[in-house]
């Protein structure tokens, strides 16, 4: 809930940004890679590395979030802007439905145009 009688100053903690197979998110990359921390537990198949994570700003609520870089995502970027180059980027992601006999989501990115908003934090 609201309360306008209060503006937050920085946003402090970030949870992670739930992307829905098919629905476009708008973000603005605000970080490089970094290891998830050890803290955060996931539900993780045997053997298989702890992805990695980047800060994003969904440009549409202006809430901070964490993004799990996905591998494909995370080569997807990189084929666009080189490693970490993705940094500072405003960018439409669209997460597709497990497609044929791939056995993982795929990715369409677009940068867009620089944004007209307030960011607080």
């Amino acid at each position: 809930m609201s309360n306008p009688k209060f503006k937050v100053k920085k946003q402090v903690t970030r949870t992670p940004l739930k992307m829905v197979n098919e629905v476009p998110v708008y973000i603005r990359v605000d970080s490089d890679l970094y290891d998830l921390p050890p803290e955060v537990t996931l539900k993780q198949a045997k053997g298989q590395e702890r992805p990695k994570v980047i800060d994003v700003t969904d440009l549409e609520s202006n809430m901070g979030h964490s993004l799990m870089m996905y591998s494909v995502l995370q080569s997807e970027l990189e084929k666009a802007f080189g490693p970490s180059g993705w940094a500072g980027k405003e960018l439409q992601i669209i997460k597709h439905d497990v497609r044929g006999s791939k056995g993982y989501h795929t990715f369409s990115i677009g940068e867009i145009e620089e944004c007209d908003y307030d960011v607080d934090f």
